[in-house]
């Protein structure tokens, strides 16, 4: 299965901890959940909002390719 690229990237960029994070990425005032340091593990995985936004992503996933 061919993937868009743009996943293709962001996979590539997961793996090798490339995702730009904190002060690089937004202003350092910038921290939605105001976790004291923004990693990308924190962000994608452990952090409350990203869990929100996982279940609403996998949701949309669920209505678009229903079992």
């Amino acid at each position: 299965m061919k993937h868009p690229r743009k996943f293709v990237t962001f996979q590539w960029l997961i793996t090798h901890n490339s995702i730009p994070m904190g002060a690089w990425w937004f202003p350092s005032t910038y921290n939605i959940c105001h976790h004291e340091q923004e990693t990308q593990a924190h962000a994608l995985w452990s952090c409350d909002v990203a869990h929100q936004i996982w279940e609403r992503i996998l949701r949309l996933i669920t209505k678009i390719f229903p079992h």
